[in-house]
């Protein structure tokens, strides 16, 4: 909630904080929300979390109404735990804890009004998610099993950023495209810093 009141000050401070980004290279920093869903194609266990989110990016505005943008993003851990009886075993626990890294090439189309941009974008990511399973049981004991996966496609992506005197703050929802049958995607609130004002 608190990132909601720093984008809500941001729409209110752009019309009278505003200064034309016209071209030129920018870097920002991002924090969100990421949101995971597992169909258990890769590790066998269906599983749907949330964890918090970090992404650093370097874009370039070709023109006010054309960015091309690198970012890395990696995520907190996400965590499913599952407990149950097994005829043959007795209890059993089964913790899954997972850690998603991505990196990506994105596309965006900037529609500019005072201040406020609004945008829509495509791109290409590639990421790689490391599994780490923990079997627990009186009989057997613990097994830890790791496990990782190489998944990428198409991600798209939609948002509006506010126009401050130095700084651009955004916000935008991320989805992600997968071969893997791990469905993912992000909402971020990113600050940027411009090098190309005038």
């Amino acid at each position: 909630m608190r990132w909601l009141a720093v984008l809500f000050a941001g729409l209110l401070l752009a019309p009278a904080a505003y200064a034309q980004f016209d071209s030129g290279p920018y870097v920002g920093l991002g924090y969100g929300v990421f949101q995971m869903e597992d169909d258990g194609e890769v590790t066998g266990i269906n599983f749907s979390d949330t964890a918090a989110s970090y992404r650093f990016f370097f874009g370039y505005n070709v023109h006010e109404t054309l960015a091309v943008e690198l970012g890395i993003a990696k995520s907190a851990g996400f965590r499913e735990a599952l407990v149950g009886v097994s005829p043959d075993f007795g209890p059993v626990e089964l913790d899954l804890d997972a850690d998603y890294d991505v990196k990506t090439v994105r596309v965006l189309a900037m529609a500019p009004f005072s201040g406020v941009d609004m945008f829509g974008g495509i791109g290409f990511y590639d990421g790689d998610v490391k599994f780490t399973q923990l079997f627990r049981n009186q009989l057997i004991g613990e097994i830890v099993e790791h496990v990782e996966a190489s998944i990428g496609g198409v991600t798209v992506i939609g948002g509006v950023q506010f126009h401050l005197d130095r700084l651009i703050l955004r916000g935008e929802y991320e989805w992600f495209d997968d071969d893997k049958g791990i469905a993912t995607s992000a909402l971020n609130l990113a600050v940027i810093l411009p090098f190309g004002r005038r």
